[in-house]
This record gives C-alpha cells, sequence and structure tokens, in this order.
C-alpha cells in the first residue's frame, strides 16, 4: 500500500490503474462505474486518496479522514490551476 501512496504523489493516475490492474478488491468503491472514471479524468487525487482511505478502514469516518480528502481535493484545483497559467503562458 505504500507503493500506491507514493506513487500517487508523483503520478496519481498511473497508481489508480495499478490498483485497478492488481487490487481487484477496490473497484466497488467507486460505484457507479462513472463516478470512477470522472474521478480519473477530473480529480485523481481525490479519488485515490478515497480508495486508499476506504480500503485501510472500509469508510470515510472521522476528522483525519476528512483532512486527507480535503488536501487531496486542494491538490486536485492547484493542477487545474497550474495547468491553465501554464497555457495562457503559452
Amino acid at each position: 500500500m505504500c507503493f500506491f501512496v507514493a506513487l500517487g504523489l508523483i503520478a496519481p493516475r498511473l497508481a489508480l490503474v495499478l490498483l485497478w490492474l492488481f487490487r481487484s478488491s477496490w473497484v466497488g468503491v467507486l460505484q457507479p462505474w462513472w463516478i470512477g472514471i470522472l474521478g480519473f479524468i477530473g480529480a485523481p487525487f481525490t479519488s485515490l486518496a478515497y480508495v486508499l482511505i476506504y480500503a485501510n478502514a472500509g469508510h470515510v469516518n472521522g476528522t483525519a479522514h476528512w483532512i486527507i480528502l480535503l488536501i487531496a481535493l486542494f491538490m486536485d484545483v492547484g493542477a487545474w490551476g497550474g495547468s491553465k497559467r501554464r497555457r495562457c503562458e503559452d
């Protein structure tokens, strides 16, 4: 699991694909299927954080889990803003 967390900080989409390929036990976490696709495309850090929390705790419960999800959401928003700024500079 530590490998997926470390990989997720660098390439969250790759980590999600590897989890999907090698750990089929979490596939039911992002149901219906289109939520998983939207998370993969638009919010990969948040999706990965949710999957890892669910894999360890079974559900999101407690302040620490919500803080982790908020940090992941801020990372996703930061990635969106950074890519938009880079497109405007070119």
